[in-house]
């Protein structure tokens, strides 16, 4: 299993182009039809799509199977502002701009690195 501050680090550079980010599925092709975050075809990805590409894990498209904190779900939702928690980092991704999101991961991974240091 991938330390967390890795998968978080390779997750935002995977969806840092704002090519290969979106919103509303795990992952779309290039013709804009959604997909799972794991398939070929894919070239674009949410936030969770990131992390499950980045990271495999059990996982069947849907739902997490084992911790959410392997794949580095928790320390997203730990970085949103307390009052945008309850919307965790796959809605926060679907309500805000790709420089919102890539601000939340920049917060996770600096979260990340002060928890190494410690």
């Amino acid at each position: 299993m991938k330390p967390v501050l890795d998968v978080l680090i390779a997750g935002r550079e995977l969806i840092s182009d704002p090519s290969r980010w979106t919103q509303g599925y795990f992952a779309r092709d290039s013709a804009g039809e959604g997909m799972l975050s794991s398939d070929p075809a894919a070239v674009c990805w949410c936030s969770v799509g990131a992390l499950a590409k980045v990271a495999p894990t059990e996982w069947d498209g849907l739902y997490f199977d084992e911790p959410i904190d392997a794949l580095g779900y928790r320390a997203l939702v730990k970085a949103l502002p307390r009052r945008k928690r309850h919307l965790g980092a796959a809605s926060f991704n679907d309500t805000h701009t790709h420089s919102e999101v890539l601000a939340l991961w920049d917060r996770a991974i600096e979260a990340e690195k002060a928890k190494a240091c410690t």
